[in-house]
């Protein structure tokens, strides 16, 4: 939840990318995440973290590094295994990047 009054939300700014002028009401950190992906992606993924963490600051909510955890292919057994091995209660959000779009792969994925 942001700011009181709507028009405070959101907008575009001149980039074509949302904005926040008002900061979280109840901002919640985020200090424990992991982030799934295929392995040949990392670089790509790095960027993507330091952007969240960019992002967090604008917003006034502190988002710590991700635990990375790169796999060696895009099998839907794969991701499932490792959501399994490293999905605990104190991970506040699992993030995974898949290379295509499958829907067998993302209903998977969603169940868990």
């Amino acid at each position: 939840m942001f700011g009181a009054h709507k028009d405070q939300i959101t907008q575009i700014d001149e980039k074509g990318e949302f904005c926040v002028e008002a900061p979280p009401i109840l901002p919640k950190n985020i200090d424990n995440w992991i982030i799934i992906f295929v392995q040949r992606d990392e670089k790509r993924i790095r960027e993507f973290v330091n952007t969240m963490i960019q992002l967090g600051k604008r917003l006034r909510v502190k988002i710590g590094p991700a635990t990375l955890l790169p796999i060696p292919n895009d099998r839907t057994e794969t991701y499932i295994e490792m959501i399994d091995r490293y999905l605990e209660d104190s991970v506040q959000m699992v993030v995974t990047v898949v290379p295509t779009e499958r829907d067998d792969r993302y209903s998977a994925i969603k169940q868990l």
